[in-house]
């Protein structure tokens, strides 16, 4: 006697009036059974067929129709660290698959902390439904305005809110009573950022509550920000404040500045905490930033505001001597004059690791000066590209990995030289750059035996020829990004494809692909898994040929 799959009573093998699962399972069901539970797919060449549950979730083709044992489910904390490695904008997705993704998802705090509810809408958020909302723990918003009641429940368990507007309109204005009643119920926030609004609203008193757990501030882009910079110093005063940003561009006007006296007020509130800062700067600011004893910075972004005398910068970095990561290209401009003083930053910052500075002439032998940087990004002046030149290539930077230029100008021979001094170098991208010769720079990139990812935007090159003698293949490379290649000829390009034998994913924007490129694209690269062409022309065969030939391609990417 056998037993139905669906209600596990015993069934008679006479029965005619039995229903088998067309699925892998196999199984027998009452009639009765199968009316209730299951569904029946209809199909216009093998008739009618039907499923029970545990098939109809993950259907095969019913052209098999042998049993197969059942697949072992995964552990819950297997799935936990696939969905991990996810982008976070593909974790909402994963919840509709079924319900145990769901679960997981929602069971799983770590996985939470990567999604954001995006209220996107100025009246969106006053008709929500508290049921249908995540238990997220991070919320952007465009505006704000009267939140409902529904924010009680749910603002406790944020940890992080953005407020951002794009446009200086009216209707983003911002009443500083809605903002305090969106965080008095928000004692868990950990980071806030308001960037681009208006405030409003009367600025007397103080604040009936504090937020104690704040670890980074943004404030960024706020018309008449002079005026309420008390109002947040009171709000987060006992916080400890790990990350603070105090900014405003010229487009947002003359009001959105503060005072640089409060400013500096406003650090010393974090200064026992503060380890990052990002600050309009002017000579009073950074006069009383020294007069704090107690703070120990590790991050350093100034934006100039004003002109600032630059012995007070390099006094700053004196006093500031663990600081890791230093951003002063918007603060002042390299050149022959002013060049000692790169040499001199690398005295003084012993952890230098980041540098991003920027430049009309340099001489990159500074480098040898400040042993343990590992980023160095390069910027220099779009109609005038700076020149790269070397007084001495023989030291070698043994701890720099990355390398990050834009609009430089490279003389022939110098990549190879400045490249041979790199050994150790994972990461290169070069943005709007002049090479006087393509032949040279393919040379100078076998230098780099560790590379692994290579990112090449506007590129010129004075020389497209071939090289006199095969290049080395990079074999460590795997990511490769060409973006707006007009001035590189398709055997220029093809050229580079062919020292990429080891690529795993290429992205392509507004790249025309010739002959010499595509076939090497498809013949070259035996381990390609992802290809991504944004708004590159391409046509039917020329894709219909990539995935012909492309054998290992498991992703092309079409925008």
């Amino acid at each position: 006697m056998e037993s139905c799959k669906i209600c596990g009573q015993t069934r008679s093998p006479e029965d005619s009036s039995a229903v088998c699962c067309s699925g892998p399972c196999g199984g027998t069901v009452h009639a009765r059974c199968a009316t209730f539970s299951g569904g029946i797919t209809l199909t216009t060449s093998d008739g009618l067929f039907w499923f029970c549950d545990r098939c109809r979730r993950g259907l095969r083709p019913v052209a098999n129709t042998t049993q197969q044992p059942d697949l072992p489910e995964l552990p819950t904390e297997i799935w936990i660290e696939v969905f991990r490695n996810l982008p976070d904008g593909r974790l909402p997705k994963v919840r509709l698959v079924c319900r145990r993704w769901r679960d997981i998802v929602d069971g799983c705090p770590a996985l939470l902390s990567k999604i954001t509810v995006a209220f996107c809408s100025r009246t969106a958020y006053q008709k929500v439904n508290p049921d249908r909302l995540l238990p997220v723990t991070k919320a952007s918003f465009v505006s704000i305005k009267r939140i409902g009641s529904w924010w009680h429940s749910f603002g406790p368990g944020l940890t992080e809110i953005k407020i951002e507007h794009f446009e200086m309109e009216r209707f983003h204005l911002i009443e500083l009573s809605d903002l305090l009643g969106m965080l008095r119920h928000t004692p868990n926030l950990r980071r806030f950022a308001l960037i681009g609004c208006i405030l409003n609203g009367k600025r007397s008193g103080r604040p009936d509550f504090r937020l104690n757990k704040l670890e980074t501030l943004i404030l960024e882009d706020i018309l008449d920000f002079a005026k309420y910079l008390k109002i947040f110093r009171k709000l987060f005063s006992k916080s400890p404040v790990k990350a603070l940003k105090i900014t405003w561009s010229d487009s947002a006007g003359y009001t959105s500045a503060a005072e640089p006296d409060e400013m500096a007020e406003m650090v010393a509130d974090f200064q026992t905490t503060l380890e990052e800062l990002t600050a309009n700067c002017s000579d009073i600011f950074l006069s009383q930033i020294m007069s704090l004893d107690q703070i120990e910075l590790k991050k350093l972004t100034l934006i100039e505001e004003g002109v600032v005398d630059n012995s007070l910068l390099m006094d700053l970095f004196e006093f500031h001597r663990s600081l890791e990561y230093v951003d002063i290209s918007d603060m002042m401009e390299f050149n022959e004059k002013n060049a000692p003083m790169l040499i001199k930053i690398g005295q003084l910052l012993p952890k230098l690791q980041f540098l991003l500075i920027f430049a009309a002439q340099l001489d990159v032998s500074f480098l040898s000066k400040t042993p343990k940087l590992q980023t160095f990004n390069l910027c220099g002046f779009e109609d005038n590209f700076t020149l790269i030149q070397s007084s001495s290539f023989h030291e070698k930077h043994q701890n720099l990995k990355q390398l990050d230029l834009s609009f430089i100008e490279i003389p022939a021979t110098s990549a190879q030289q400045w490249f041979a001094t790199l050994p150790n170098l994972r990461i290169l991208s070069l943005k709007a750059c002049i090479l006087a010769c393509w032949s040279d720079f393919l040379t100078a990139l076998e230098s780099l035996e560790l590379l692994e990812m290579l990112s090449l935007d506007m590129i010129e090159a004075g020389e497209t020829g071939p090289s006199p003698s095969p290049n080395k293949p990079l074999t460590r490379l795997r990511y490769l990004k060409c973006s707006r290649f007009h001035e590189i000829s398709d055997d220029a390009f093809g050229a580079l494809l062919e020292v990429c034998s080891s690529l795993r994913e290429v992205h392509l924007e507004c790249v025309l692909l010739g002959e010499v490129a595509l076939s090497a694209i498809c013949r070259n690269l035996p381990q390609l898994r992802k290809l991504t062409m944004v708004t590159c022309p391409i046509s039917d065969v020329m894709e219909n040929y990539i995935r012909q030939h492309c054998r290992s391609l498991e992703e092309l990417v079409l925008e």
